[in-house]
């Protein structure tokens, strides 16, 4: 399949900086990615959003050891560093979170104008509620 919605990566830490495996599931409207302890999905251990992110391979510093399959995802809140068993897997969840990160960001844009718009309008019908024509004598 050219999309992957859930799966193991390997994932660094962002306090202790070490690199443990995760659980990751995409959200529906794949404007998530959350990440689990396990596959149950019981304990949540964080959430990125991907609206707006930035996904590319290999990693943005010089490892201790070698990441070979490894990619970053830059997104609004924070780096992920993540890496993959092979490298189909790397290039399916890289096409992944490109394509969810694209569709977020232009829901959340669409969303946005569909809110302004509601509000531009909401605006004028209260204008035009509160206009009175003067009288003519």
């Amino acid at each position: 399949p050219p999309f992957v919605s859930k799966g193991w990566l390997v994932k660094k830490g962002h306090k202790r900086r070490n690199w443990k495996r995760r659980y990751f599931v995409l959200s529906d409207d794949w404007s998530t990615l959350t990440y689990y302890d396990d596959e149950t999905a019981r304990r949540e251990r964080g959430r990125v959003r991907l609206a707006g992110a930035q996904c590319a391979m290999g990693l943005d510093y010089v490892p201790k050891r070698a990441h070979v399959f490894a990619f970053t995802v830059r997104a609004r809140d924070d780096v992920y560093h993540l890496e993959c068993s092979s490298e189909g897997e790397r290039q399916r969840w890289l096409r992944t979170l490109r394509t969810a990160a694209t569709s977020a960001r232009d829901a959340a844009k669409e969303a946005m104008e569909t809110e302004a718009e509601d509000a531009a309008l909401a605006a004028a019908t209260a204008a035009a509620d509160a206009f009175v024509p003067a009288k003519f004598t």
